[in-house]
């Protein structure tokens, strides 16, 4: 109980002072647009006519990734509604009996899955936290349901130290578009799965999940799902329309079965030609091919689908914004600019941790890990071969700045959230808490780890 009030004191005043202050989505979005400009201007003496210009023609850029995601959500939100998975969840997330354990199990799940795939983490962790704040919510267990969907949030922490990472798959593809400068392929055998990153993920992972039943808040300031459960369970969709020639087809399974099984089929296909590629593309396909075949027909699919649009729409308007963002820090070299100078004052010793922390910072502004792996790699691999540094020690301090600061930023939140059904001031003030408990851990974790090697 002491160890509880000692934590109550030290992140209370945080918790409180986000839910007040911080900016809804949108108002971030356009914070950090006037912050890139900005800079961009200042430090890079760039034209401001040029930054308008790159920023409008940078819009479009990862419409197709933004797609993705907005399908990701809007399928992981009717397969999760679907009668077999909601009686399956239901079966796991009343595991948890009391409200320790309930908040440790989320952080936990979640970041395993996140491990595995981050896109899956993401939607998986909106889901079960609703799940187990239901199942809470029957039982008679106060949950705080804030503390709990944030603790979902946390999980995505340790993603980029797992299968889906991208700058360490990216070094150890055979053709990718810097193996001259990084002098040969980098097996995840040297980055992803050591020892050391192993351990590491494992701690930050356990510390957390121990972290989160104790931020739970006094029995009268739990704030619990508000939603009545009910609200959630699919009911049958109408069948007034009977008599229509085509009511029967609409409303049998066999039409979902065939094409549900023509879409694992095709899986089949790619994972026996490609392995175990698991991109965005089959995750979506995945997930929709479940759809289908677990859902009652192509009228309830339908219904699936209408109600899990809604979750979509800011997702869908939040990732051009994004991507103007990331085209002025790019275009205006303002990112080249903090990794110099970052990888300037580096010594053989410090430059990993150097490289963290620039990534934690770059992140900031560009909240994908492939594209900042792109600006901020090939500076660092440079000094490091210069230096003499061991290059899977800067890949992983790049990934691991990456995904630090992920639990900073709006975007990854956005599709839990939206499943959910929260807001982001709901859930960053606990999400601080996180962040910086995940700095302790892996930050002194990683510079034992650098100073072993050097």
């Amino acid at each position: 109980m002491n160890e509880r009030r000692f934590i109550d004191r030290l992140t209370a005043p945080l918790v409180h002072f986000m839910e007040r202050y911080y900016p809804d989505l949108f108002l971030f979005i356009f914070i950090m647009t006037f912050v890139t400009f900005l800079s961009a201007w200042w430090f890079a003496d760039y034209p401001p006519r040029q930054i308008v210009t790159d920023w409008g023609g940078s819009l479009q850029d990862i419409l197709a990734f933004s797609m993705q995601m907005a399908l990701m959500v809007m399928i992981s939100h009717a397969l999760a509604h679907t009668d077999s998975v909601q009686r399956i969840l239901q079966r796991l997330c009343s595991l948890p009996t009391g409200q320790i354990q309930a908040y440790g199990f989320v952080v936990f799940i979640t970041g395993l899955i996140c491990f595995f795939s981050w896109p899956l983490g993401i939607i998986a962790g909106g889901i079960i936290a609703r799940k187990v704040a239901e199942s809470a919510r029957e039982r008679g267990m106060k949950i705080h349901y804030p503390l709990l969907v944030a603790g979902a949030f946390c999980g995505n922490v340790i993603w980029h130290m797992g299968y889906s990472a991208s700058a360490p798959l990216f070094v150890a593809t055979a053709d990718n578009s810097m193996i001259e400068l990084l002098g040969g392929v980098i097996p995840v055998t040297e980055t992803v799965f050591t020892a050391w990153n192993l351990g590491l993920a494992a701690l930050v992972l356990l510390g957390l999940s121990a972290l989160a039943g104790l931020l739970r808040p006094p029995d009268h300031e739990v704030i619990e799902l508000r939603v009545e459960p009910d609200e959630y369970r699919e009911e049958p969709p109408s069948q007034t329309d009977s008599h229509r020639p085509v009511a029967k087809l609409e409303n049998s399974r066999l039409i979902t079965v065939v094409v549900g099984l023509c879409l694992v089929l095709y899986l089949g296909f790619w994972f026996a030609g490609s392995g175990f590629d698991l991109n965005l593309n089959v995750v979506n396909w995945t997930f929709l091919a479940l759809t289908l075949l677990l859902c009652r027909s192509a009228k309830h699919f339908m219904y699936l689908v209408e109600r899990s649009a809604i979750a979509a729409g800011p997702l869908i308007l939040a990732y051009p914004f994004y991507a103007g963002i990331i085209g002025v820090m790019t275009e205006s070299g303002m990112a080249s600019m903090m990794a110099d100078w970052f990888a300037g004052i580096a010594s053989a010793q410090t430059l990993p941790l150097l490289a963290f922390g620039c990534a934690m910072v770059i992140n900031l502004f560009i909240p994908s890990g492939g594209a900042q792996w792109m600006v901020q790699g090939p500076i660092f691999v440079e000094a490091a071969r210069e230096m003499g540094v061991d290059l899977p020690l800067i890949v992983m301090a790049i990934a691991y700045g990456d995904q630090l600061t992920n639990l900073l930023q709006p975007l990854p939140a956005i599709p839990l959230l939206a499943l959910a059904g929260l807001r982001l001031k709901h859930i960053m003030g606990y999400s601080f808490v996180f962040f910086f408990a995940a700095m302790l851990i892996l930050g002194s974790g990683f510079a034992l780890v650098c100073f072993a090697a050097a």
